[in-house]
């Protein structure tokens, strides 16, 4: 039998937040491996998350720690490039043999591994004489296939990155259908890690996209690979039975409520069978709009347990005083002691009629401030009158300039 897991998007960088979240999965990850024999790992892309900086506790730190971690346990990590946004030019690569068996690319490459005495070695199908190869009947244990997100830059020109064209489609088509030309030499599982927006995809409500180059599911099929580890999104989801978005790592956007995972993929005298394993540690982050009246919190919907929840919630400018800080902190308790909440007010001013008929006919300044007081409720007082006269007095200044 041979067994890969699949992920990506661990989006890893210096918040404290976050890196807590991805070192809670990747310690399941780590766990996993310590206890289930598994051959290949493979990052379908979007390993960082802002820019690079090498110092400690950063983003980079952390993924050096568990690709390292990893490698003890695998036979080979395979590395892809995301986009350029998240894995910036030379960053994926800086990560290439940071342990013999870390294998980290930002081009398309085919990588063969085969199987010699005690020892599993590599070669790129896609840069060697692939048809000596199997001429001689070298038969790889594995193919996998691994594509970075599709870019201009990668694939068409060197000019703008993560810009679509007219010309792109029938550019990634040719990639495929030469991945696929290549696959098609051999008998063994292939298998394919890819970067980037499929067609029919759906997003969670918190993950927004830069413009994006939209990949048909029937242009990867031209590569004719076995199975298709997909990241990008960070919602789990089948774009295919065999072409599948593992998600995100962790919780990482308001909006994204489900529970993360990663795949785990088997295959075993020609079949192939594929299972999701839940990460036990991502939290939920649910944003409730809720109203504060009459000293209670009014919110419609369910939440979840162990939750990260912001609270959104609208109360009227002559309620703001019963809000207080001891107000706020029994009402989190309400929500649930298990969960982490942030709460953000929402002021809504109170709308004071200022339309009279006595205004518009005043004859005097004093005479207009007077019933505007009046309607709104305010007291004129004596400070206010010194400050009319005081307008009156620039008013008549101006006249007297102007003249």
């Amino acid at each position: 039998m041979l067994k890969i897991l699949a992920t990506g998007d661990w989006h890893s960088y210096s918040e404290a937040k976050n890196q807590n979240k991805l070192r809670c999965s990747l310690d399941q990850i780590v766990d996993y491996l310590s206890k289930n024999p598994t051959d290949y790992l493979i990052h379908s892309g979007d390993m960082y998350e802002k820019l690079l900086m090498f110092k400690a506790n950063s983003g980079v730190d952390l993924v050096f720690e568990y690709l390292r971690k990893i490698a003890r346990f695998v036979k080979y990590v395979v590395i892809v490039k995301g986009n350029e946004f998240h894995d910036p030019t030379g960053g994926i690569s800086l990560l290439h043999k940071i342990e013999p068996n870390v294998l980290a690319f930002e081009n398309p490459v085919i990588l063969g591994f085969f199987k010699e005495k005690e020892e599993t070695t590599y070669l790129d199908l896609l840069r060697s004489d692939y048809q000596k190869i199997a001429q001689e009947s070298l038969q790889p244990e594995i193919i996998i296939n691994m594509v970075p997100y599709p870019t201009k830059q990668a694939f068409i020109t060197d000019q703008s990155i993560d810009v679509n064209n007219q010309n792109f489609g029938e550019v990634f088509d040719n990639l495929m259908i030469a991945l696929g030309m290549i696959n098609n030499k051999f008998s063994c599982a292939k298998v394919m890690g890819f970067h980037g927006n499929i067609q029919g995809c759906r997003l969670s409500n918190g993950q927004t996209l830069q413009q994006d180059l939209i990949i048909s599911p029937h242009s990867l099929q031209k590569a004719n690979c076995d199975y298709y580890a997909l990241s990008h999104i960070h919602l789990w989801q089948e774009i295919l039975p065999n072409m599948i978005y593992s998600g995100s790592l962790h919780n990482k956007n308001w909006g994204e409520t489900e529970q993360k995972s990663f795949q785990i993929v088997k295959f075993e005298n020609g079949q192939m069978e594929i299972e999701r394993v839940m990460l036990k540690g991502t939290r939920p982050m649910i944003e409730v709009k809720a109203e504060f009246k009459d000293g209670k919190l009014i919110y419609d919907m369910e939440i979840p347990e162990n939750a990260e929840v912001r609270v959104r919630c609208k109360i009227t400018e002559d309620e703001t005083n019963l809000l207080t800080d001891e107000k706020i902190e029994e009402l989190t308790k309400q929500l649930g002691a298990d969960k982490e909440i942030r709460f953000d007010k929402e002021v809504v001013p109170i709308q004071r009629e200022s339309r009279s008929e006595i205004i518009m006919d005043a004859k005097t300044l004093e005479d207009e401030v007077a019933e505007y007081a009046r309607i709104t409720g305010y007291e004129v007082t004596k400070s206010i009158l010194s400050k009319i006269d005081v307008v009156k007095q620039k008013a008549a200044e101006a006249v007297t300039v102007e003249e």
